[in-house]
């Protein structure tokens, strides 16, 4: 009590919150016993063996749930399927932030590569630029390249090897990130992701199959640019762990021997790769911080 006392402005704010408490506590449970509300000096007058002093007051030591093995059990089968769906909207929500990503990505891709393919036919040095290219031949790791129409190829190179990377990224998610999605439960905006999801499935596949997807930075075949055509049902899987690399190997299966020998003749310079990763680097970050490779 003597303890009490000594920090009486302390205990009359916590006794406060206390009454509170147990006001809420009469609103909420009307039908069960309240703890009884305390004033100050009823504080002190208590007696040490007071049921106030009995923090086990409302434990319920004898229900079912604190001492009923089964009934423990099934709470704590129901926590983890109450887990279970948690996980469950999560990863819906992760796959659809990731295939929207993907289709962005490739559409902003595409779209760039066809505005760096269509200017670098206009003739002359000082022809006008879309804003974005603009700023992409203004770049300073540009500056050694006089010419406007080498720049032009260069950004064409960077970015149709960051749109070969792209592609490898869908074929490896394809379809099985599609079979997830149909499995979770379905949102309003699920049919905004799928059906332009399997349009550029459908264009990688068809392209892929035709022999028309070059692995090659800068072989841009005819077509490829063009737009994707609408489709009904989605695209098969295309059985490989790489298949622009693949496709790569395949174009240049009769030249392998004229390419031994090249090998031989040039050696890889870790310093051009170097420098090619810096200009890359460099360039992308035109299209944006989150879609930087």
């Amino acid at each position: 009590m003597e303890s009490l006392r000594k920090h009486a402005q302390k205990v009359q704010t916590v006794l406060a919150n206390y009454n509170t408490h147990v006001r809420a506590f009469v609103r909420a449970c009307p039908d069960r016993p309240p703890p009884p509300e305390m004033e100050y000096s009823q504080l002190l007058d208590l007696q040490s063996d007071d049921p106030f002093w009995n923090d086990g007051t409302f434990t319920n030591s004898h229900e079912p749930w604190a001492v009923d093995e089964k009934t423990q059990c099934g709470i704590r089968q129901l926590a983890y399927f109450n887990r279970a769906i948690e996980e469950e909207r999560r990863l819906g929500w992760e796959t659809r932030r990731a295939m929207r990503w993907a289709v962005n990505r490739h559409t902003q891709l595409k779209n760039m590569l066809q505005m760096a393919t269509s200017v670098s036919h206009l003739p002359g040095e000082n022809a006008p630029l879309p804003q974005v290219i603009q700023r992409m031949v203004d770049q300073s790791c540009l500056g050694t390249i006089q010419s406007v129409s080498n720049k032009l190829k260069l950004i064409k190179v960077v970015l149709h090897s960051a749109f070969i990377k792209h592609l490898d990224i869908q074929m490896a998610w394809h379809p099985q990130i599609t079979d997830l999605l149909l499995k979770i439960p379905p949102q309003a905006s699920d049919g905004e992701i799928l059906q332009p999801w399997n349009n550029q499935l459908n264009f990688i596949y068809r392209f892929h199959r035709m022999g028309l997807l070059s692995g090659i930075p800068g072989d841009i075949r005819e077509g490829v640019l063009a737009e994707e055509n609408p489709i009904v049902e989605s695209p098969g899987p295309i059985n490989s762990a790489n298949a622009l690399a693949t496709g790569q190997a395949q174009d240049e299966g009769g030249d392998e021997e004229e390419e031994e020998d090249e090998e031989d003749e040039v050696e890889e310079n870790p310093d051009h790769e170097d420098l090619e990763n810096d200009i890359s680097m460099n360039l992308l970050m035109n299209l944006g911080p989150q879609t930087v490779v």
